[in-house]
């Protein structure tokens, strides 16, 4: 009796619980490019019926980590979930949403401010370098990172400065900074 009440309340011996379907977990790699400007990437997908393709949208503004769901991908009613990881960039190096660009100056440059060029992922824009800059200092371009998603705040561009001397100096320049190299020590000492 014990066997057969089991049985009629879905017990041991009844009917079995309909499982969840199990998803499949994948990571996709994309450009930086793709991150910012969102993207179409088709994909191969391998399944008990083979190999197909289909299309995944990247979403503009994507950072690393976020994960991208294609329901019922995977068959059986189970989703394909997708973990974005941005690729390393060349030029830009990736913080959240925030990008950050390494600009080489000169030491003038960075002694009396200047005007110099810097190429976003937009373009190349016009920077200006306060007087007295030092190697490490960081410029704020506002809004210049990834774009920020439904309703969030884009990230922001940064310039970190580093200044670089030149390998050969001509005899004009050298003379120059020998006589910089004088004023200096001079100025120490009378402080």
């Amino acid at each position: 009796f014990e066997a057969y009440f089991n049985q009629m309340r879905g017990g041991n011996g009844g009917q079995r619980r309909q499982q969840r379907p199990q998803h499949l977990e994948s990571e996709l790699d994309i450009t930086l490019e793709e991150a910012v400007r969102g993207s179409t990437r088709q994909i191969n997908l391998q399944d008990h019926s083979g190999t197909r393709q289909i299309d995944v949208k990247i979403p503009k503004g994507v950072t690393s980590g976020a994960k991208i769901r294609l329901k019922g991908e995977a068959g059986g009613g189970a989703d394909v979930l997708l973990k974005i990881r941005i690729l390393p960039h060349a030029r830009f190096e990736v913080d959240g949403k925030d990008l950050i660009a390494t600009l080489a100056v000169s030491p003038w440059e960075a002694a009396l401010g200047a005007k110099v060029p810097l190429h976003t992922l937009d373009g190349e824009i016009t920077l200006t370098i306060p007087a007295g800059a030092q190697t490490g200092s960081k410029l704020r371009i506002k809004g210049k990172g990834v774009p920020g998603r439904k309703g969030e705040e884009p990230g922001h561009l940064y310039a970190k400065l580093k200044i670089v001397v030149p390998k050969q100096l001509s005899d004009k320049e050298r003379e120059l900074f020998e006589q910089l190299h004088r004023e200096g020590q001079t100025i120490i000492m009378v402080t």
